[in-house]
């Protein structure tokens, strides 16, 4: 679909599909159209900016998030070694907004009334309220904690951190990994969830990662991965994985009340 087609489908008309949109063009428009977008990751902050750039004066594009910058999870594990900082990794999204020409809102999406086209959010125990024409739900994901995982603890002292979602945890993970012994004694113990989960190789690429650690910055030590689905595929990862021949990974296994820890 080429970008005139696309501004069609979403409802911007004939006027919007121009650009660079004169004055003449912009004032002929009724009014303009506005676009809410729920989310500010790569998809959210992408669509905005384009739609934004595309639309130009005849567009009003609303970007919402409930945090005020955004930790990219890729390149995260690049933290674990000090290749990279989360602060490399993390991008303010009024920054982008200011960029790019369109409205960044912090707040937390509460409500969707679809029939007066309205989201609900709040911010600082404050609520408030963004029009639109068209919605757009870009929100990503969230963990789902196993039985027995206390989603309670704080992320920067959580005994076992998933750090599936870059921030806190992933700067947890990092400290433990640092503390681990330096003789070749270290052991750690991985899991993969069956899926569907989101990047299939994301836990292939961490369990890489650490065995190269523990092989390089540790002297050696062992690194188990309990793979709860039923078959792993056999890819780049995992050969690298058996070429460091520090790694030990069970498919098909899970462990019971592995997050007992608390």
């Amino acid at each position: 679909m080429d970008r005139r087609s696309f501004i069609k489908s979403i409802g911007l008309g004939a006027v919007a599909t121009s650009a660079p949109l004169t004055a003449t063009t912009a004032k002929a428009a009724s009014s303009v159209y506005k676009i809410a977008i729920v989310g500010g990751g790569f998809a959210g902050a992408s669509i905005a900016k384009y739609l934004k750039l595309w639309g130009q004066n005849q567009v009003e594009v609303t970007l919402l998030d409930a945090n005020t910058s955004h930790v990219s999870c890729i390149l995260s594990n690049l933290v674990l070694n000090d290749q990279k900082t989360l602060t490399n990794l993390t991008f303010p999204l009024s920054n982008t907004a200011s960029k790019n020409h369109f409205i960044f809102k912090q707040g937390k999406v509460t409500a969707i009334d679809r029939t007066n086209k309205q989201v609900l959010a709040t911010a600082k125990n404050s609520g408030f309220t963004v029009d639109y024409d068209k919605l757009i739900l870009a929100p990503g994901i969230d963990f789902i904690f196993p039985n027995g995982m206390n989603p309670s603890l704080p992320d920067l002292s959580t005994p076992i951190p998933h750090a599936w979602q870059a921030g806190a945890q992933t700067t947890n993970l990092r400290d433990q990994l640092k503390k681990l012994p330096s003789d070749g004694s270290a052991k750690v113990i991985m899991t993969i969830p069956k899926m569907p989960y989101r990047c299939p190789p994301g836990p292939y690429e961490r369990a890489c990662l650490i065995a190269d650690y523990l092989k390089t910055r540790k002297r050696g030590g062992s690194l188990i991965v309990f793979d709860a689905n039923p078959g792993i595929m056999l890819s780049l990862s995992i050969l690298i994985l058996l070429l460091l021949n520090i790694t030990q990974t069970l498919s098909n296994t899970s462990l019971t009340n592995q997050f007992s820890r608390s």
